[in-house]
């Protein structure tokens, strides 16, 4: 069994910075929007975590997973 427990997830608010407004050549304006701080973070613990594990090879076996969530407070959180 392989377990790992991965950090909470950064919200919705904090997980793009908005950059520049960028106008294409046909005219359409959009702004750049890339990952913030506490997103590379979070990417970098969920791989270095993941990487420990990775020496288990499963092939075509089937795969149960099993997901037990702990929010870090008391608020009211969509999964």
């Amino acid at each position: 069994m392989i377990k790992l427990i991965l950090p909470w997830i950064p919200s919705t608010n904090h997980y793009k910075n908005i950059g520049r407004t960028v106008t294409t050549k046909s005219g359409k304006k959009y702004q750049q929007r890339f990952n913030s701080p506490a997103t590379n973070r979070f990417y970098y613990q969920v791989y270095m975590l993941s990487r420990n594990q990775s020496s288990k090879f499963f092939g075509s076996e089937k795969l149960t997973v099993e997901v037990d969530v702990y929010p870090p407070d008391a608020r009211r959180r969509d999964l």
